[in-house]
């Protein structure tokens, strides 16, 4: 079983249901610097094609779209959808823990 927290475990078929939701995106960013112009304005399809493919896809009703970061740390961010606009952007570090919530 996999002791990862239910956000930092990926499995090939989350990948590749990304892969073809999103069949264009650029390569994922890796540092948080890239997530600071997101907004509540911005729908997933766009926060994807400005950060890339999320590492990570989790929820039910509204989805948790993962980036896992070069220093360990991870920002979620929630929509109701890829066309839905975000509802929640957190920076999490490495244990789970929230530092900072983006804008």
């Amino acid at each position: 079983m996999c002791r990862l927290p239910a956000d930092k475990s990926v499995t090939a078929g989350q990948t590749e249901i990304l892969k073809a939701v999103f069949p264009n995106a650029p390569d994922s960013a890796r540092d948080l610097d890239s997530f600071r112009t997101i907004n509540r304005r911005m729908t997933m399809t766009e926060v994807v094609s400005r950060c890339g493919l999320p590492d990570g896809l989790s929820g039910s009703g509204y989805y948790v779209f993962t980036y896992h970061l070069r220093d360990g740390s991870f920002v979620n961010l929630t929509a109701a959808g890829t066309d839905g606009r975000i509802l929640y952007a957190n920076h999490l570090d490495a244990k789970g823990q929230g530092d900072a919530q983006l804008r």
